[in-house]
């Protein structure tokens, strides 16, 4: 059965596509980004944080995918990508910096 959902038409037509981590060669994990290890308003807040300085830095040309323990499925953190290296390792580094400070 043929899907009527045809990426090619909707591209033809103007329809624009969120990028995908398969488009970017450099990706960084921010581990403990999550809600149970920082309470929902927090998590909130930094993850919003974290889409402010991506956008930012990259010019809107990155991606972000939540990433899960492969063993309890749990919620594990996110991971950015863009195509600079310095710029996923930049900003890892610095939201890990504020994790580890958060309460």
């Amino acid at each position: 059965m043929k899907s009527p959902f045809d990426k090619h038409k909707l591209a033809a037509q103007g329809v624009k596509f969120s990028p995908q981590p398969r488009d970017f060669p450099h990706s960084a994990e921010i581990i403990g980004l999550s809600p149970s290890r920082l309470g929902q308003n927090t998590f909130a807040a930094m993850l919003s944080a974290l889409r402010r300085s991506a956008e930012k830095a990259t010019n809107g040309d990155y991606g972000l995918v939540m990433t899960r323990d492969p063993n309890t499925k749990e919620r594990r953190g996110y991971a950015i990508y863009a195509h600079d290296a310095d710029t996923v390792e930049r900003i890892a580094k610095h939201f890990q910096r504020l994790i580890s400070v958060a309460p």
